[in-house]
């Protein structure tokens, strides 16, 4: 009866221990997928954002791709977390150019991440990032990914 136990124990030991290098790698294969590629953010107002970000830059377009609005460079902290320095920006609101933005990504999974923004002058704020590629979209007509 207990070598029964014991072998119970060590099969659900096994199965906990692939379990959890499973999501470990999901998680690790979605950080990885973040660091360069096409996202879009949509707005509350109905509006989205289409995100392109190389090894070093992010632009951002407004209006399906149409209007570039937003260009920083990017440092990376860790593998979840990078500052984004800005650019360029859109004319009013609370960017200046040479912000730091710092963004810490979480939540990551198959067609979306969040992320937590903030920066000393304009806050904070938690936002989903979907890929775009999991969208199934072919609105976005103008190559964002730019050098």
């Amino acid at each position: 009866m207990r070598k029964m136990t014991e072998s119970k124990y060590a099969i659900i030991l096994i199965i906990c221990f692939l379990l959890s290098n499973s999501l470990l790698s999901q998680t690790e294969i979605c950080l990885e997928k973040i660091k360069t590629g096409k996202f879009v953010y949509y707005h509350p107002d109905g509006d989205s954002t289409l995100i392109g970000r190389t090894k070093s830059k992010q632009f951002e377009y407004k209006d399906f791709g149409k209007k570039k609005s937003f260009i920083s460079k990017i440092e990376w902290v860790s593998d979840n977390e990078y500052n984004s320095i800005v650019i360029k920006k859109p004319s009013g609101g609370c960017l200046a150019k040479g912000m730091v933005i710092n963004i810490k990504i979480f939540n990551c999974d198959q067609e979306k991440y969040e992320i937590e923004v903030s920066s000393k002058k304009c806050g904070g704020a938690i936002l989903p990032i979907y890929f775009y590629n999991s969208l199934g979209r072919s609105d976005f007509v103008k190559p964002i990914l730019t050098k």
